[in-house]
């Protein structure tokens, strides 16, 4: 569309690639075009009997590690031809790509779902991340993290987080705000701080903190979501109807 029409639509840097100003004048259409584009695509696929195409799926990085795989192995036994796009990012960006037409599908948690179709994949549990040198018990309250610099992702504040604070009545004394899980792994093994975070976050990781469970039982319940209209598509339906079967 750049060449096209000789204008930048997008401006491209070290931290990624995002719509420029006039890009975002212009967004509305792009994704109309966009849109178009994925259903013509589609289209294509649908008449090829799925033996060729691409299905777009927005993850978060835990659950593309812990749950994406086993899910695209069921699909591409049945459906070698079909290439499949993981597209990672935060929930809110996998909520925007979803409503935009930019993924198929996504993978979301419960608090960032509205009227969405829906499949249960997994329940995971947060967990407090502590400097082993604080000596915290083995299972304390999350009020606890009251009394200890907060190290928290820059997502923060979101729907799940401020949901968990405002119901045990929990006030954090953020001190730092990072980017990604790993830079949090390492403030915390570093004495800066303290953390929350989901279980399935440290898979494969040898940490070197204090992992130590809370008395409050605070679930984060994972989905695969789409809308409802996708699952006209039989590409999407074939991916869900497969993942449906337990």
């Amino acid at each position: 569309l750049e060449e096209e029409f000789g204008v930048e639509l997008f401006t491209r840097n070290k931290q990624g690639v995002e719509l420029s100003r006039f890009g975002q004048k212009v967004r509305p259409e792009i994704l109309a075009v966009l849109s178009q584009n994925r259903r013509l695509e589609n289209l294509v696929n649908t008449y090829n009997d799925l033996q060729t195409g691409r299905l777009i799926i927005g993850s978060f990085s835990s659950a593309s590690s812990l749950l994406l795989p086993e899910l695209i192995k069921k699909f591409s036994a049945k459906y070698p031809n079909i290439q499949v796009i993981v597209k990672e990012g935060h929930y809110d960006a996998i909520k925007r790509w979803l409503e935009d037409g930019i993924i198929d599908i996504g993978l979301l948690i419960e608090e960032f779902i509205e009227d969405y179709e829906r499949i249960f994949l997994f329940t995971d549990h947060i967990k407090l991340l502590s400097p082993k040198k604080y000596g915290l018990a083995e299972e304390v309250s999350i009020k606890t993290i009251e009394e200890y610099p907060f190290i928290v992702s820059e997502h923060y504040p979101n729907p799940y987080l401020s949901k968990i604070f405002k119901k045990f009545s929990v006030k954090p004394n953020t001190k730092y705000v990072v980017k990604t899980n790993q830079t949090i792994f390492s403030f915390v093994e570093k004495g800066l701080g303290i953390a929350l975070l989901p279980e399935s976050t440290l898979f494969r990781y040898n940490y070197g903190f204090d992992v130590i469970k809370l008395k409050e039982t605070i679930p984060r319940n994972i989905y695969l979501v789409t809308k409802e209209k996708n699952l006209e598509i039989p590409m999407i339906k074939a991916f869900w109807r497969i993942n449906l079967e337990k």
